[in-house]
């Protein structure tokens, strides 16, 4: 059988046809097949269509790089341990990451250079970085909480000072929710039998003893546990900085210059 049909203009054979502005296009039905067959497509005859040889644009994945990205996803979904999970690595100028967890320890320093003398101190007296009581900066606790209104539970305290001594070498700190102005100086009576000599003690928060237990060749120092409970909750008035003071509890004789860090430990809550 021929492969073309003839069609005469008036009679025979009905087309379909597409009138598009006067002109008579022609509908086609699309089939497939090899010389002599076709089969109609449809959705379940489509069309065969292979596209590997088809050239790809630049950049674009291939089969080899398709495979290697496949064996580096996990196998299922969910939290794994280190060696399943896939490396992350942070953009160059990527600032910190904060990471937050529920109870989340904490562990954080203070630090202050007390005067250049070596005046020997009386029990309550103050340790700070001043002798004139303006100039006095409390100790800060920076990001003690993560947001204002949270609290921070300080469970121990820890002291290293610069000096090696361990004579009389006992302290308390005292911490406060908001940002303290003692009314004296360095080697000022801070702790009169109970009366401080400081603002915002309806913001004090509790106190932890400290003394001296161990000296090495880099200086000294001790851990504390609270006065009262086993731990102090505490919660800035604003912002996340709890503050302390420094009282000495013996009569101590100091390195001039001493440097003190005092550490909080404990967790936010």
């Amino acid at each position: 059988m021929a492969d073309n049909i003839q069609v005469t203009q008036g009679t025979g054979t009905v087309m379909a046809t597409d009138d598009i502005s006067g002109v008579q296009y022609p509908r086609v039905k699309v089939s497939w097949g090899v010389d002599g067959s076709a089969v109609d497509a449809s959705a379940s005859n489509p069309l065969p269509v292979s596209a590997a040889s088809l050239p790809l644009p630049s950049g674009a994945s291939t089969e080899s790089t398709l495979s290697g990205m496949s064996g580096k996803l996990p196998a299922t979904l969910g939290q794994k341990a280190g060696t399943d999970s896939m490396s992350v690595v942070l953009a160059s100028d990527q600032g910190n990451v904060p990471v937050i967890s529920n109870n989340s320890e904490v562990r954080i320093q203070a630090s202050f250079t007390r005067p250049a003398n070596t005046t020997a101190y009386a029990a309550g007296d103050l340790v700070a970085n001043s002798t004139t009581a303006g100039s006095v900066i409390p100790l800060s606790f920076s990001n003690a909480v993560r947001t204002a209104g949270d609290c921070v539970r300080i469970e121990r305290v820890r002291i290293e000072k610069s000096g090696t001594s361990l004579t009389n070498a006992s302290f308390r700190l005292h911490l406060f929710e908001a940002s303290p102005t003692p009314t004296v100086g360095d080697n000022g009576v801070y702790n009169n039998a109970g009366a401080l000599a400081t603002d915002n003690v309806l913001n004090h928060a509790g106190t932890f003893p400290v003394t001296m237990l161990w000296s090495g060749s880099d200086g000294a120092m001790g851990i504390g546990v609270p006065t009262t409970g086993s731990g102090a909750t505490v919660s800035p008035t604003s912002g996340t900085t709890v503050y302390g003071l420094l009282e000495v509890t013996a009569a101590y004789t100091p390195a001039s210059e001493e440097i003190f860090h005092v550490v909080i430990e404990g967790y936010r809550t």
